[in-house]
């Protein structure tokens, strides 16, 4: 679940998907058991921050470089192979996806923010939902 919300918060930051962001930052990102520090990390380009482990990297990188484009890196791939199984990355694949797909109909219908959703914060890199 930990791993799962991380992807699903990176993805929505990087596209701008501040209704879903927000959705999942209050109804799941606690009990995923990402931390208020973590949550706002998910929307800083920065992957060298001392509160991601390693393989919390890697998916950051994978959420990053899948906004960017629509293929993986060589290296990335090798350093996703090492840390998860096959059935894992094409998981993580698949999530990616999905969320980057929620975020572009999220965004293209300006569905309102939800009232319980979290806000991203004023100073993060995220913007608001376009």
């Amino acid at each position: 679940m930990h791993e799962r919300e991380l992807v699903i918060l990176r993805v929505c930051a990087n596209e701008h998907s501040e209704y879903e962001w927000g959705v999942h930052v209050t109804q799941f990102a606690k009990r995923a058991g990402l931390s208020p520090e973590q949550v706002s990390a998910t929307c800083s380009p920065a992957r060298e921050l001392p509160c991601w482990s390693e393989r919390e990297r890697a998916l950051l990188a994978l959420c990053d470089e899948l906004s960017a484009g629509t293929k993986l890196s060589e290296p990335l791939w090798r350093e996703l192979t090492a840390l998860f199984s096959e059935e894992a990355r094409l998981e993580l694949l698949l999530l990616a996806s999905f969320y980057r797909l929620t975020s572009v109909l999220t965004n293209t219908l300006e569905l309102p923010l939800e009232p319980f959703g979290a806000r991203v914060p004023a100073a993060s890199p995220c913007g608001a939902a376009v």
